[in-house]
């Protein structure tokens, strides 16, 4: 919008009196929702504290300005760069707001996870480690293969493959790309990702000098092949010369398309007759349509170099479009794929990881009991549910172990949470979507015909659901 807005400005600069300018404010949490008003007039908006607070960072904030809350900050700071305001003191806050302003866009995203300076030993996951590091195994000698690693947000995929890279690493050439919901309508864009980290682009760099990074990792790479920096200057969004523009008149459509997949087979074949490749694609369930047939065009890379192809998505069946586009070349290496599906974490395992985290000996059995209750299993959940504990001061680090604070207090379901559980809902087929919003209604524990009454009553009835 800030940049849609300076552009409005300079068309119409000789006709506008001063420049128009936004000043925004960004808070992330619960509102309530809905249509309010009566007879005469109806309206829908929202309210709650969470709208109190964004108004307060928006009126905080000058002409330009993004403010956003400590919340937002913690959710985007992964894909977005902020900087650290003083406490703002804001009308019914008696506590000053912790602030950041929003400066701009990340080129390569991070994933944010984590608890700072908690540290945790990667537990239960034995089995799926072993037989990850048996593919990564099979691919050096010769056998490559292709492993998807699945599973709910938050179950531990990315930390699964990162335990076994920090373990068998180091004997290949790791090519990683991410996915993001943000970038599913934006052509190859774990691939630009990939790329931007095997040629070493970062936020910090100017134009010019990541113009330069990618003509020597040409020149390297790609000797005596004149194209190679204006296709790739063309995917990365980098500027080319007046020649090379004219070169990429003739690569337009599905010319451009057949050389960037030449391309990239070229790249691995060739790293890989170095040494063992491993390419990863994380967050594959978000991956766009253009990524997806480059992915399906080097699936059979692996019959001809050490190449190991790792996905790690949610599931192998959403979206049902993707995995329909790859089950042809799926088909023909189905003796080369290697399933690794993760599931939540035993009780055993994730009382472990509780005490690993803040030493569950320190805390109230019945505090231990109920975050586990939360946490369902889940490592980021019960992460989660740490940070929201430790950010409302009911668990509180005292000398050497963790205290429990409020022996009363309810644990909530922490914001960054409900969006992950939401879009669980949102992936269930229309009928199970409303007969789970009817027993929600409820509660979490409810007797069966109960529900079935009333989902009878309103024509969606349970029928073995």
């Amino acid at each position: 919008m800030r940049e849609r807005l300076e552009r409005f400005n300079q068309r119409w600069k000789d006709k506008l009196q001063e420049p128009l300018a936004l000043h925004i404010g960004i808070n992330s949490g619960t509102v309530i929702a809905g249509n309010v008003g009566n007879d005469l007039r109806m309206s829908y908006t929202v309210m709650g504290d969470t709208v109190n607070v964004a108004s307060r960072l928006e009126g905080a904030a000058t002409r330009g300005q993004i403010f956003v809350s400590q919340s937002t900050h913690r959710l985007g700071s992964g894909a977005f760069r902020f900087r650290a305001l003083e406490p703002l003191t804001v009308k019914g806050k008696r506590k000053p707001l912790i602030a950041y302003e929003l400066l701009d866009i990340k080129i390569q995203p991070d994933k944010i996870r984590g608890l700072g300076e908690l540290v945790s030993a990667f537990v239960g996951r034995d089995w799926e480690g072993k037989t990850l590091r048996k593919a990564l195994a099979g691919t050096r000698s010769g056998h490559s293969a292709i492993a998807f690693i699945c599973g709910d947000a938050g179950v531990g995929k990315s930390r699964l493959l990162s335990e076994v890279r920090n373990r068998e690493g180091e004997s290949f050439t790791w090519l990683e790309g991410r996915c993001f919901a943000a970038t599913q309508t934006l052509g190859y864009a774990p691939f630009v990702d990939l790329l931007r980290r095997h040629i070493g682009i970062g936020d910090e760099q100017g134009t010019q000098e990541q113009q330069t990074a990618l003509r020597i990792y040409a020149a390297t790479n790609f000797p005596g092949e004149s194209d190679i920096y204006s296709v790739l200057a063309q995917l990365l969004a980098l500027p080319v010369e007046a020649a090379e523009t004219e070169l990429l008149k003739e690569l337009k459509g599905e010319a451009f398309r057949t050389r960037l997949f030449l391309i990239i087979e070229q790249l691995l074949l060739s790293q890989a007759n170095k040494r063992p490749v491993a390419l990863v694609i994380e967050d594959l369930h978000w991956a766009d349509q253009s990524s997806i047939e480059l992915l399906g065009h080097i699936m059979p890379l692996i019959d001809r170099g050490r190449i190991v192809i790792i996905g790690i998505s949610r599931s192998r069946k959403d979206p049902p479009e993707l995995w329909a586009k790859l089950a042809p070349v799926l088909k023909t290496c189905r003796d080369r794929i290697v399933d690794v599906s993760l599931r939540p974490l035993a009780g055993d395992a994730s009382r472990q990881l509780l005490g690993e985290l803040v030493g569950a000996q320190s805390l109230p059995e019945d505090v231990v009991d109920e975050i586990l209750d939360k946490s369902e299993g889940n490592p980021f959940f019960l992460e989660e549910v740490l940070r929201s504990l430790i950010e409302h001061n009911v668990l509180e680090r005292q000398g050497d172990k963790w205290v429990f604070t409020k022996t009363n207090k309810v644990l909530e379901v922490p914001d960054t949470l409900q969006g992950v559980l939401l879009s669980r809902l949102d992936r269930l087929p229309e009928k199970p979507k409303r007969i789970v919003q009817k027993a929600a209604v409820i509660g979490r524990i409810f007797l069966y015909r109960v529900l079935g009454k009333i989902a009878d009553s309103e024509g969606t009835p349970l029928d073995g659901e």
